[in-house]
């Protein structure tokens, strides 16, 4: 079949499509195409099946195999292979199928292999990688990761990648970790090396002839060379250079650094990652330093030495100290908190370890006959600063996204306003210590981002342990840690692994193997390979096409409630949520709860969604008590006829989350969100609190008896009460919310009857009904305000319940068709009230809620026109008389009280005469506060002719005569 298609639909479940097209049917072979050294092979016929596997992962599946013409020569692959999967399992199987595609495919072309692994497949969350120069040894390696016996015992080396971007640090070695020939197969394998060695011996060719070297980075690197790498003038620039490699090498792949810290003179090298140097300045720079060490000696000429030990710089500054050692040893190098270097004349040396042999600490001597910064340094700065000068040596101004270079020598991040960069800090660097660790620590406080991976840079990754070590004190995280090359093995291949180790964690965005390979060996081309293993399909698990969502929706215990609605499935232990749809045609009783013709969804709906979620929350345990605390209410939920208005219930840091019979409290934070308004998608806060549930069975001492009844209470009509609430207040109650039966009231108190609602067949049963509850809100309105005298006028709505307690087990047993209502007001704050509520059986005979601390807020803020004009005053005054309160410190003097009894003769007089001298007649035409005045002036009078008063009696018999001398004096 030619020139035809075939088009294949899928449509699965929840929006899972697929669609598939044939171009063209081969019923005899499917050809698998694979290259070796650029070579095409297509002679081998196989029947090929598309799956979804390899439609995924861009590749078809060769059944019986394919095997490459054998007779061309192995191409040299540079990068690692790399594979990836999402369970471990998955990735076994996938290392395995490749192993038994290696012994079937022998001669496949390396190249194109770790090509099309590194760039064709998907990079899952599980990752290896591994390295090898043979397809033999690849599948080695393989059965080595897999183990002994592939099919039974499987083991994984993988590494989960991050899910962050990468944030880098560059360690750079200083001089010492070099060996004979290292990077000499990368010279070898890799083209650009070799042309960066050559710029770098073209620089040092540039120098006076009496410095030039004799040989060449490339010549020395040989295999074949006789030279001393661990001269100091061949190593120095060595070391530098293969640095510089590496740092070129790891940018061909795409790794960026995002901070360099370098020990010593790789800080040469860290500079030039920075951008701070050019290549060729960086190895003359390194060539100098080497070829000027040879001067260093102590003041006397002694020879010098150093030594690693493993303890603090503190210890190691105070030894110094030492009267045997001051002046003499030097800590050369602040390594980690217990790893330092010292430095300095070599019997100080000698005697420094001793003492360290004698503490039980680390201490080993280095290979080395220069005691680095140190004094003995001092006599290569001059010479070594005059070479310098004679250079041409600029530094440079770095990228906004070039490496943040922080300095070992002065603990401070390198910017190009440093002072020295291209004479003296170089100096400095030789001569004085090496502040690593603290340059580390200082690194690690000024970049924003935490590093999550860390790259050595040098021959070999000699600081690995400090590195280590000082972030995991300073941050007490371990972060992964790479080489670049190790000593004594393969080139390629360490620096392979390290390009793996990078990959898998941050996968192909980050660091792009097949660009390395293609950038590092144009010759070799390379294409992407068909007829690969595809994923492995995990067979044996169930993959049914039901969310977690669905499962928890079709599969929760319990029934639809009314109230809550549907356990939601994204709620843990500690954390439970409910979703309803309000709809007042769906809970038919919501419709006569009102406010100004508005269906609002009642406060004690949500006392009662409370008290429903705390008997699940307690997952079927006795339940003595529910405490509902704190129930705050800022905004209502409307409820339309025509549109539901969605709910979330949620209880969140339930406490304990788990229950047990040894359990006797749960506590609970509550919170209650619907949609703010139709047309809005945001959710609104509309109740929030908590809940305490007390667990057991003593739940008949949780109340207290019933107070005294309130004496003279006024009956109030019931109808009369529901039409002023609609008409003044705007709060309109109908159906089971219109359940008074009869209201007695005086102020500050109500008492009340209410029928208590029951539910239909088809409704949830709550614990109670919401409208009964209601009805003991309606019963507070009484207790504030007589209906229609005006004091309760503006529309009102409760908005806070300092505490609502309840017992599960009366509230079954002993609710009544009718319950009973006391009603109390406890304070008023200007428009806002509160008060109190208890719920009774007919004949407040059990106590089954109380509501206590409720304030009733007026639904819009008061404004001027609300105000009534009261004509009255406060005056602070005293309860009672007190004399000694009035008078205070003032004291009467002997005049003053003659005169005080004088005054008090004369009114006694005047009130006598007005008793005797007014007729009965005249009396009884008198208003009424005159007649009492008259009452008072004859009991007076009647007081002191008996002789009962206690100074007026000899008044009794007064005259006008006596009267009138009295005034004139």
């Amino acid at each position: 079949m030619t020139d035809s298609k075939s088009s294949i639909n899928s449509f699965g479940f929840g929006g899972a499509n697929a669609h598939c097209i044939i171009e063209s049917y081969e019923p005899k072979s499917s050809i698998a195409v694979l290259i070796t050294n650029g070579a095409e092979t297509n002679d081998i016929h196989t029947n090929e099946t598309i799956t979804k596997d390899s439609i995924l992962n861009g590749s078809t599946h060769a059944a019986n195999g394919v095997i490459s013409n054998s007779d061309i020569p192995i191409a040299q692959t540079l990068i690692p292979f790399v594979f990836s999967a999402t369970s471990v399992k998955s990735l076994d199987s996938l290392l395995d199928s490749l192993r038994e595609f290696l012994e079937r495919n022998p001669g496949i072309c390396l190249p194109s292999l770790a090509y099309t692994l590194s760039t064709r497949r998907s990079a899952l969350s599980l990752r290896e990688s591994i390295y090898a120069s043979s397809a033999e040894k690849l599948r080695q390696r393989i059965v080595e990761r897999l183990g002994t016996d592939v099919t039974d015992s499987y083991t994984s080396h993988s590494v989960a990648a991050l899910s962050a971007p990468p944030s880098i640090l560059g360690i750079f070695t200083g001089q010492g970790a070099q060996w004979p020939a290292m990077g000499s197969k990368l010279v070898a394998a890799i083209p650009m090396v070799h042309e960066i060695l050559s710029s770098l011996d073209a620089s040092l060719a540039g120098l006076p002839a009496y410095h030039r070297p004799s040989w060449t980075l490339a010549g020395v690197l040989s295999p074949d060379s006789k030279h001393n790498v661990s001269e100091a003038a061949i190593s120095q620039p060595l070391c530098t250079a293969v640095q510089i490699v590496l740092v070129d090498l790891l940018r061909a792949a795409g790794v960026r650094f995002r901070a360099v810290v370098g020990h010593s003179s790789g800080e040469i090298a860290a500079a030039y990652a920075a951008d701070f140097l050019s290549a060729p300045d960086a190895i003359r720079i390194a060539y100098y330093r080497g070829y000027f060490a040879k001067l260093a000696a102590g003041p006397g000429g002694e020879k010098g030495g150093m030594i690693a030990a493993g303890t603090s710089f503190e210890d190691a500054y105070d030894l110094c100290q030492a009267e045997d050692l001051v002046e003499r040893l030097r800590v050369a190098a602040h390594n980690s908190p217990t790893s330092v270097t010292l430095s300095g004349d070599v019997d100080a040396i000698n005697l420094a370890k001793d003492i360290f042999e004698e503490e039980k600490k680390f201490a080993r001597a280095l290979r080395v006959d220069t005691a680095y910064h140190s004094a003995h340094m001092q006599r290569c700065s001059p010479p070594y600063l005059k070479a310098l000068s004679e250079l041409d040596i600029h530094s440079l101004q770095p990228d906004d996204d070039a490496p943040q270079w922080f300095s070992s020598v002065y603990n401070s991040k390198v910017t190009v306003d440093t002072k020295g960069l291209d004479r003296q800090y170089w100096v400095d660097n030789m001569v004085r210590p090496v502040l690593f660790y603290p340059a580390i620590k200082t690194c690690l406080e000024s970049v924003t981002q935490s590093f999550n991976f860390s790259v050595e840079v040098g021959p070999h990754p000699a600081l690995q342990g400090p590195v280590k070590e000082s972030i995991l004190a300073l941050t007490s995280q371990d972060i992964a840690y790479s080489g670049t090359l190790q000593r004594g093995s393969d080139d390629v291949e360490a620096f392979a692994d390290a390009l793996g180790k990078i990959w898998a964690r941050f996968g192909p965005a980050y660091v792009d193997l097949g660009r390395f390979q293609q950038t590092c060996r144009p010759d070799i081309k390379v294409k992407a390979l068909e007829g690969l293993p595809v994923y492995p399909w995990t067979h044996d698990v169930e993959y049914w096409a039901e969310s977690r969502k669905s499962k928890v929706y079709n599969h929760q215990p319990g029934a639809f409630h009314d109230l809550l609605g549907l356990r939601e499935p994204d709620g843990l232990a500690d954390e439970l949520r409910w979703r309803q749809s309000l709809n007042e045609n769906n809970t038919k009783w919501l419709s006569g709860h009102k406010l100004q013709g508005q269906v609002v969804f009642p406060a004690t709906g949500y006392i009662c969604m409370i008290a429903e979620a705390a008997l699940l929350m307690a997952q079927g345990l006795q339940v003595a008590s529910i405490d509902i605390l704190d129930l705050e209410i800022p905004k209502a939920i409307v409820l339309h006829q025509d549109q539901e208005t969605e709910a979330i219930f949620s209880l969140t840091k339930v406490f304990p989350a788990v229950p047990d019979v040894s359990t006797e409290v749960m506590t609970a934070d509550v919170k209650i969100f619907s949609v703010a308004s139709r047309d809005s998608t945001q959710m609104a806060l509309n109740c929030c609190g908590s809940v305490r549930v007390s667990l057991g069975t003593d739940y008949a001492s949780r109340f207290p008896v019933r107070r005294p009844p309130v004496p003279s209470m006024v009956p109030v009509d019931v109808n009369r009460f529901y039409q002023v609430m609609k008409e003044e207040v705007g709060l309109g109650f109908d159906g089971a919310f219109r359940s008074l039966t009869s209201l007695l009231r005086r102020a500050g108190y109500g008492t009340a009857t209410a029928r208590n609602p029951p539910f239909s067949k088809t409704e949830t049963k709550l614990l109670f009904h919401p409208a009964m509850l209601d009805c003991g809100l309606q019963a507070l309105y009484v207790a504030f305000a007589a209906p229609g005298d005006g004091s309760l006028s503006e529309l009102v709505a409760p908005t806070y319940f300092r505490r609502i307690t309840l017992i599960p087990e009366l509230l079954r047993q002993n609710i009544t068709d009718e319950v009973a209502i006391d009603s109390t007001s406890t304070d008023i704050h200007g428009m806002t009230r509160l008060g109190d509520v208890e719920v009774y059986t007919s004949g407040f005979e059990h106590k089954l809620i109380e509501m206590e601390g409720i304030k009733i807020s007026p639904i819009v803020p008061p404004t001027a026109e609300n105000d009534r004009f009261l004509f009255q005053e406060s005056v602070m005054c005293p309860d009672k008389l007190d004399a000694q309160f009035a008078r205070g410190d003032m004291r009467l003097s002997p005049e003053e009280v003659t005169r005080c009894y004088a005054a008090e003769r004369v009114a006694f007089y005047y009130l006598r005469q007005l008793v005797l001298t007014i007729t009965p007649e005249v009396r009884a035409k008198l208003p009424r506060y005159r007649q009492c005045l008259l009452e008072e002036a004859e009991r007076l009078l009647h007081q002191v002719r008996d002789e009962e008063h206690r100074f007026a009696s000899p008044w009794i018999n007064d005259t006008k005569e006596t009267i009138l001398d009295i005034l004139d004096k």
